[in-house]
C-alpha cells in the first residue's frame, strides 16, 4: 500500500489503492475519456472534489507558489 502524501512528495501525484476508483477510471477510459463533456466534468468532480482524501491540504512545503506576490 502506498502512502498518498509520500507519493505526492516523491512522484508529484497522489496514489490511492481503491478498486472503486479504479473501476470508474477503467469505465471512463473505455468511453474514450470524454473530459470535455458533462460526463467528464462529473467524473472529475467525483474523482477529486468529492473525495475527502484528495481535498485535504497537502503537507506543508508540497506546493510552491509561482509568480509575483505582494
Amino acid at each position: 500500500m502506498h502512502d498518498p502524501e509520500a507519493s505526492l512528495l516523491e512522484e508529484g501525484v497522489m496514489f490511492f489503492e481503491d478498486p472503486e476508483i479504479g473501476n470508474r477510471v477503467s469505465e471512463f477510459d473505455e468511453k474514450g475519456s470524454p473530459v470535455q463533456s458533462e460526463e467528464g466534468l462529473d467524473f472529475c468532480q467525483r474523482s477529486t472534489l468529492d473525495d475527502s482524501r484528495v481535498r485535504r491540504t497537502p503537507p506543508k512545503g508540497t506546493l510552491k507558489r509561482h509568480g509575483r506576490h505582494s
